[in-house]
């Protein structure tokens, strides 16, 4: 319950700083909120664990993804549905559901399928938006759950005793 309350507050945090967008209305705000969000949840989680190795595993997802985004955006320049450039992938997608992705493949589906489902109503607010086509939207998600797979391990808490050392899975 307490971890549940954490992400609910990361969330309005998030949603708070990123409140004052220039966005047409309020599905549109949601994937602008939201697309850093997702991230900064993963993120979070990773040092409220003090997990080393998943903020350095999300960190190389997350970059990946990211980097990968925006050099096809360039390459591609497909125009958007709206009429402007840079349609292929979503940006906005990408980075929501390589939050998402993270945190189901790092601690399971009980982070993972709320994740992944407030990820796809990013997808759906940029289609919304006529800013991106549903091809840009799923190549976006796809990227991003290809870098997961690629970097990111299930997470082993490891609790020490004396002499001993006992490992277990969330």
């Amino acid at each position: 319950m307490v971890r549940k309350c954490i992400l609910g507050l990361q969330l309005l945090i998030t949603g708070g700083l990123l409140a004052p967008s220039f966005s047409k209305d309020l599905f549109t705000l949601y994937g602008d909120v939201m697309q850093i969000a997702l991230p900064s949840v993963a993120l979070g989680r990773t040092l409220y664990l003090k997990d080393r190795k998943g903020s350095l595993q999300f960190a190389e997802s997350y970059g990946s993804t990211m980097a990968t985004t925006y050099l096809l955006k360039y390459t591609v320049n497909e125009k958007r549905p709206n009429g402007g450039k840079h349609s292929f992938p979503s940006g906005h997608t990408a980075s929501a559901f390589s939050g998402a992705w993270f945190l189901w493949k790092r601690y399971g589906p009980e982070w993972g399928v709320p994740s992944v489902a407030l990820a796809s109503l990013v997808g759906f607010s940029r289609v919304h938006a006529r800013a991106h086509y549903w091809k840009d939207v799923i190549a976006g998600a796809v990227l991003s759950g290809i870098f997961t797979l690629i970097f990111t391990r299930r997470f082993r808490a490891e609790v020490s005793g004396k002499g001993f050392t006992f490992e277990y899975s969330f």
